[in-house]
């Protein structure tokens, strides 16, 4: 610890030192690590949005990311990522899905941001660009098992609906991990 006091302080330091004090969920530790450095620099204002959502204070957190505008978005497109799912929790749907779609463009490849908005055209009855975008989360990462459930929940739910295709990707999510629960849940009926 004495040493941490000789290294220099700028912000990718103490955002990183602050990474890892959330990791270990010290939370004030991150926060404090975060006030030090500069209170516009995106990767700080990232951290501070994490803290806020992890210490259960989603307002602020959305707050957070809005103040740090497009700049935020560009340099961590995860950012974004989280702020749909922040929107997601409150409900706001169209909301959600513009900002998977802003961390989508930044990065295209983030998987989880292509399910996360599939899964919001969903829920606005969109089936077939829900689909087409579960499947590009798929394309990118065939390991991801919430896409798989995705997918099974949008086959089922299409005007045709795809009941083999979708049990193979309710099975597919099985495998990978998923609770059983969860799966019937979604589906809502047994695989």
């Amino acid at each position: 610890r004495e040493a941490l006091h000789c290294l220099p302080r700028n912000n990718e330091f103490l955002s990183a030192m602050a990474y890892l004090r959330i990791r270990q969920e010290r939370y004030d530790e991150a926060l404090t690590l975060c006030e030090q450095g500069t209170p516009n620099h995106p990767l700080i204002l990232f951290y501070k949005a994490l803290i806020a959502s992890a210490t259960g204070n989603p307002e602020l957190a959305l707050e957070i990311y809005e103040s740090g505008g497009g700049k935020l978005a560009k340099k961590y497109p995860m950012s974004t990522y989280y702020r749909g799912n922040l929107l997601q929790q409150k409900g706001e749907i169209r909301e959600a899905l513009l900002a998977y779609s802003q961390a989508i463009h930044f990065n295209p490849k983030l998987a989880i941001a292509h399910n996360n908005r599939a899964y919001q055209l969903f829920k606005l009855g969109e089936y077939t660009q829900a689909e087409i975008d579960v499947r590009q989360s798929l394309d990118i990462d065939p390991e991801n098992g919430p896409a798989w459930l995705t997918l099974a929940v949008i086959l089922l739910q299409a005007e045709e609906a795809f009941y083999a295709e979708a049990l193979e990707a309710g099975r597919k999510a099985l495998s990978l991990g998923l609770p059983l629960e969860e799966i019937v849940s979604s589906l809502g009926r047994p695989l």
